[in-house]
């Protein structure tokens, strides 16, 4: 075999390991509870940035959309997934204004709804007297105080974050801003008016296949 092609074919060799090491990191990391996690010592996990490919387009996203909300942004509760591999937090939307909404929400209990919380991965939890966080490389967490304008799914009583990564705008001086870390998503939206946005997004909305209700 000529010298290139065995220079080559152990370079690819080694590629091949690397990678294969890298997935079998991220499923070890994804089986393993956060209690052992933090037994063995660990204080902090950072996930990889947003996927990698083309971003959505914002009207992809509205087409699976349940709600689309503004609000300011309370303060957070984080707290362990079920199968203890992962961290979440409930941000409340304070002054929340429901633009539209798939399916009305519903409660077994009488009286006003409950307030709609936007859950986000990512946060900081204590566990059995030592601190684990959790950081999303490619969505940096809500702050309170802050307006925004969301795209949510609504999954088991939970409005999660379009994509998880995508469905948030931040309001500033009265224009959006994608908080989502990719610089190639939602040209179309940055840096125009909420007003302007809020109609874009409902004209599309209202050709969906499904219309919610809007308020």
């Amino acid at each position: 075999m000529p010298w290139k092609a065995r220079y080559q074919t152990h370079y690819q060799s080694i590629a091949a390991a690397v990678l294969i090491a890298l997935n079998a990191a991220v499923a070890s990391a994804q089986t393993t509870t956060i209690p052992e996690r933090v037994a063995k010592g660990e204080v902090l996990s950072t996930a990889p940035a947003t996927p990698s490919g083309l971003a959505p387009s914002v009207a992809s996203l509205l087409d699976s959309t349940d709600v689309l909300v503004t609000g300011r942004v309370g303060k957070g509760r984080s707290y362990v997934s079920d199968d203890q591999t992962e961290i979440f937090t409930d941000f409340p939307l304070e002054d929340a204004t429901v633009l539209f909404q798939r399916v009305a929400a519903t409660s077994n209990r009488p009286g006003p709804q409950p307030p709609i919380s936007v859950t986000q991965r990512g946060g900081t939890v204590a566990v059995d007297g030592h601190t684990f966080t959790q950081k999303e490389g490619g969505l940096p967490p809500l702050q309170p105080g802050t307006q925004v304008l969301c795209l949510l799914n609504h999954v088991r009583a939970k409005y999660q974050i379009a994509g998880w990564y995508w469905g948030v705008f931040v309001v500033e001086d009265g224009k959006l801003r994608p908080l989502v870390t990719r610089d190639d998503f939602a040209p179309d939206y940055r840096g125009i008016a909420l007003k302007e946005a809020v109609q874009s997004m409902m004209a599309i909305l209202q050709k969906s296949p499904a219309k919610g209700d809007q308020r």
